[in-house]
């Protein structure tokens, strides 16, 4: 049996429904059928049952939908517990270099750095940046020339600051 498709019943079980598991899953509902299919047929018995709206779990598949919540529980556990801690962020970055593990980075930082590699990207739907400042301190000089630097170095680096690739 595949993980990944235990995976994918444990989610589709804890959200009741097959459109809803995809939905969370960030999949097509068809990928979910299909991955469910392998997994009754690796499992050797029907893990779901078509109702007249959606599908049901049988006492197979609750039992493997817990044991799979059981495992991502389990997973959640032990990456919790395997974390690095450092002193500096010098030393973070040199561990990054060496791949000793993950870490969600801004874009402009990770890729100019040697040895670093994007595994997946990652949008919150938008990338607006604002740059404020407060009223009665727009006319000053040194803030409109900090102003006029930032935008300069958005305007130059716009790509990794919205996550493209370089």
């Amino acid at each position: 049996m595949d993980w990944d498709d235990i995976r994918i019943l444990t989610v589709v079980a804890r959200a009741g429904s097959l459109t809803e598991g995809a939905r969370v899953l960030r999949v097509n509902p068809m990928t979910v059928t299909r991955r469910l299919r392998a997994l009754e047929e690796a499992a050797g018995t029907s893990l779901t049952e078509k109702w007249k709206h959606g599908i049901v779990l049988t006492p197979a598949g609750e039992d493997m939908a817990g044991v799979g919540g059981s495992v991502e529980g389990l997973m959640h556990d032990l990456d919790a517990r395997i974390v690095m801690r450092v002193a500096t962020i010098a030393t973070f970055m040199d561990a990054l270099q060496a791949g000793v593990g993950l870490a969600l980075l801004p874009c402009i930082t990770g890729e100019r750095l040697p040895g670093v590699r994007r595994v997946g990207a990652w949008s919150d739907g938008g990338t607006w940046l604002w740059v404020l400042t407060h009223p009665d301190l727009r006319s000053s000089a040194r803030v409109q020339a900090f102003t006029r630097f930032v935008r300069g170095v958005i305007d130059r680096d716009r790509a990794l600051l919205e996550g493209g690739l370089v």
